[in-house]
Order: C-alpha cells, then structure tokens, then sequence
C-alpha cells in the first residue's frame, strides 16, 4: 500500500479484512480474502475462461486458497475486457 500511496500521491484508503485483518483497498473493483493452507497443492485447471473456451489442459501442482469472503463492486470497471464478449 505503501508502494501504490506513492505513486498516487496521497494515502489509499483502506479497511481491515474481516477473515485477516489485513488491510484492504476501499476502492477497489473487487477482492478476495482467505487463507492457504500449507503443503496443501492440487492439479490446476483445466480452467474454463469466461468467454466459454478452455485455454489449458490440467497443469502442476500449485497452491490452494481457501476463500472466506468476496468483496466487489455493482457495476464494476473492467478496462481489459473486449466490448465484444459478453459477460452474463
């Protein structure tokens, strides 16, 4: 957070989580919290994307996060999606 309030100029904002207790940027389009349990890896994928193909077969092992909770915003601005797919 330090990192971003200087490239920004200013301090960002932020709230507690309330699985973590780490803090959380308020104004952001959305965010998950958890925890990784350790030594626990599974195969990843394979993944379907949200334009409803598969980009990948199932992968290595990788990381486990248990998700507590999700934060998001209505409407949110999602800058890196095409105007083309549409999204449910």
């Amino acid at each position: 957070m330090d990192f971003a309030g200087a490239i920004k100029g200013e301090a960002v904002e932020v709230y507690p989580g309330l699985e973590t207790g780490l803090p959380i940027p308020v104004h952001t389009e959305n965010r998950s919290s958890g925890r990784a349990p350790s030594r626990r890896d599974v195969p990843e994928g394979p993944l379907g994307e949200f334009p409803g193909y598969y980009a990948s077969e199932a992968g290595l092992p990788s990381p486990v996060m248990e998700v507590r909770a999700v934060h998001y915003r209505n409407n949110p601005i999602l800058s890196s999606i095409r105007r083309s797919c549409s999204i449910p």
